[in-house]
Order: structure tokens, then C-alpha cells, then sequence
């Protein structure tokens, strides 16, 4: 580590600090604290979760607890609030932490206890990012993308790739609360290498609809059943410019919208069944199906997607997933893979569970603590 200003050698000012162990502000510290933190939480019962290190889960036969890590914030659920009170105990013993109860905001996104869920928003956040671009007296709008595609006027690129890059990576952290808006901020990432003002005139028009949409959120809602439910659906050659096709998919537990994605496909595929199939793939890692997985016979159109069609049919046979032709009308996920009218966006959009807050806002939720490491 460098000398700190109060602290140089005169004599040798060239001189580093060489450390017994990482402190804070250096950048070994957040890794050195994960390591000593998860050690514990390790002694203590719980498991990192393989789909996510920072996710530690402590599963007995009457009850069930999760926490959740992000640096020194830290979030604690589960099915006894006692047992939840003893494990704080436990890292208050060792670390210098503080409880702040039940948790309200977290990472840029109010989270608010109704009777109808949880309700999650970033209505702040948003506000924030309008204000950063002088935007924040824009007009709203219904619908974050547009139906056509053609702005040959447009092409020139974007003066300020910079500000470009700034706004779209704010925009995808908006996704969070926002999945309406995942399908354009999937578009406007892919041209962060170089954008043109068509580009940015697209960021625009969705920052004009989270104008007008601001204060909506998503709701996370108790169901009589946890089932998992996927949709999954494709654009083939959606993209004028390279061809490639758009996979997309919505992933429910119960009433709940959990995961979702809007991504365009690496390679050109040469039929809309390769590019389904190539979704499909996609879509199975977290869960998903589509109707051609239910035939055994690899057709000759499909031959070059032989991997993703035996994955697929492995799934199935196994009995792990089961699938189910979805009528276009009926898809949810279109909302994910094409620019709607807004009349259908809309209709999408609200099942997707992104609405305004219920009116009863009380708080309950788990418990938020904030921890440092007192030997430091």
C-alpha cells in the first residue's frame, strides 16, 4: 500500500506499506471480509448456494433460513423469527454490526410489506437517473419501444458514448423492479460500442416511460403453490442489421414473476425451429419448454441443433419438465422478444406483475443488518 500522506518517510518516500492483512479501502479488503464472513456463516450451518456464492441457506426438517450478502449489507429471511434473532446474536458476537430491522430499502430499491405481497420499486433511483440526463420534466409515454425500425436520418453517431454507456448500465439496474423495459434495454445495450443518435433516441423514449410509470413496481405475491412456470418464445431474424434472432423468456413461482430475459442469439439461425430450440437451451437452465421438445425425432431442419434438441429431450424424459404448446396470443414473453403496440404492452405488462403500490402499506419485513469487522 502507498504511504499515506501523514504517514511518509521522509527518507525514503518511495517506500510501501507491506500489509499483514487487507484493511478497508484497499482492494483485497471486500474479498478478505467475504472470506472471514462466509467462514462463519459456514460454522454456523448454512451452505453457499452453487447459483450464487453470496446466497447462504440453512435448510432443517421444521424451518428454513436464507441470507443474503452483499459486501458489509446483509439480509436475513426466514420461517421462525427467533431462530432468525439467534443467528443475528451469533454474528453480533463476533462482528461489530448494527440490526436495522425490518427492511425498507436496499440497493437503490424500496421494498414495502402489504397485504397483497412484497412490493419492490425505484421510484428514487429513477427520479435520480431522469435528473442526470434533464429529463426528469419529460413528457410520458405508454410504451418504451417503437414499432418501426427505419431512422435512416439517425445514423450519425452519438457525440457522448460515454453518457450513453452511463445511462443504458442505469437502465438495466431499473430492470430490477422493471421487467417491461428489459426487451428495449436490450436493444440499446447492443450498441454501446458505438452508438448513433437513432440509439440514443431510443434510450429516450424509454426513459420517457419510466417517466410516466415511475411510481409502479413489481409485486412478489404468497401463492397456495411454489410450481414453477416458464414461457419461452423467439423472433426469428429479428434484427434487421445481423439477422439474429431474439430469445426471451418469464419464469413464475406460483403468482410470482422471478426471472426473466431478453437476449439476442450469438449465431444466425437458419430456421424459426433452430431458433426456438436455441431459447429453449437457454431457457432450461433456469426452466422452460417448447412444443417440438416433446417429439423424439431429430427432423432434417433441425439436424444443426442436435446438441440443444438432446439436451431438451433429456429434460423431458426424465420427467423434470413438462411441456406445453403456448398460443401466441397467450405468450407472455412476446413482451420480451419484439416491439408491441401499446395496447398489447400493456395487456403483457400487467401480468408480469409490475403494478402501481397497493394502497395499504405497512411495514413487516425480514430483518437488514449492516456488519464491519471489528479487527480491522
Amino acid at each position: 500500500m502507498n504511504q499515506t500522506p501523514s504517514f511518509k518517510d521522509d527518507v525514503h518516500p518511495q517506500y510501501v506499506c507491506k500489509l499483514n492483512k487487507a484493511i478497508y479501502g484497499v482492494k483485497q479488503a471486500a474479498r478478505a471480509w467475504f472470506h472471514k464472513l462466509s467462514s462463519r456463516l459456514l460454522t454456523l450451518g448454512f451452505t453457499s448456494s452453487s447459483a450464487d456464492s453470496s446466497l447462504f441457506i440453512q435448510i432443517h426438517n421444521n424451518y428454513s433460513m436464507f441470507i443474503l450478502v452483499y459486501v458489509t449489507n446483509i439480509l436475513i429471511t426466514g420461517d421462525s423469527d427467533s431462530d432468525i434473532q439467534q443467528v443475528i446474536a451469533q454474528l453480533h458476537a463476533e462482528f461489530a454490526s448494527k440490526d436495522l430491522g425490518n427492511i425498507h430499502h436496499f440497493l437503490g430499491v424500496h421494498v414495502t410489506s402489504t397485504a397483497a405481497g412484497l412490493y419492490l420499486s425505484q421510484s428514487t433511483y429513477v427520479s435520480e437517473v431522469l435528473q442526470k440526463v434533464n429529463m426528469d420534466g419529460a413528457k410520458p409515454i405508454n410504451n418504451p419501444s417503437q414499432l418501426s425500425n427505419s431512422s435512416s436520418t439517425l445514423a450519425d453517431p452519438f457525440p457522448d458514448v460515454t453518457k450513453y454507456k452511463s445511462i443504458v448500465g442505469a437502465l438495466q439496474y431499473v430492470t430490477i423492479t422493471h421487467p417491461d423495459i428489459a426487451y428495449a434495454v436490450n436493444k440499446a445495450c447492443l450498441a454501446m460500442h458505438a452508438p448513433t443518435l437513432e440509439n440514443w433516441q431510443a434510450v429516450k423514449r424509454v426513459l420517457c416511460y419510466l417517466k410516466g410509470s415511475i411510481d409502479q413496481g413489481l409485486l412478489l405475491q404468497p401463492s397456495s403453490t411454489y410450481d414453477l412456470l416458464a414461457y419461452m418464445d423467439s423472433d426469428w431474424v429479428g434484427c434487421p442489421t445481423t439477422r439474429r434472432s431474439t430469445s426471451g423468456f418469464c419464469i413464475y413461482m406460483g403468482k410470482s414473476l422471478i426471472s426473466w430475459s431478453s437476449k439476442k442469439q450469438k449465431v444466425v439461425a437458419r430456421s424459426s425451429t433452430e431458433a426456438e430450440y436455441r431459447s429453449l437451451a437457454l431457457c432450461i437452465t433456469e426452466l422452460c419448454a417448447t412444443f417440438l421438445s416433446v417429439n423424439p425425432v431429430l427432423h432434417s431442419r433441425i439436424k444443426h441443433v442436435e446438441i440443444d434438441v438432446c439436451f431438451v429431450w433429456e429434460k423431458v424424459t426424465s420427467g423434470a419438465l413438462r411441456v406445453q404448446y403456448v398460443s401466441t396470443v397467450d405468450q407472455n414473453v412476446d413482451l420480451f422478444t419484439k416491439a408491441l403496440s401499446t395496447a398489447r404492452f400493456s395487456m403483457l405488462k400487467s401480468k408480469l406483475n409490475v403494478v402501481f403500490p397497493p394502497f395499504n402499506l405497512k411495514g413487516g419485513n425480514r430483518p437488514c443488518i449492516t456488519m464491519h469487522d471489528s479487527s480491522s
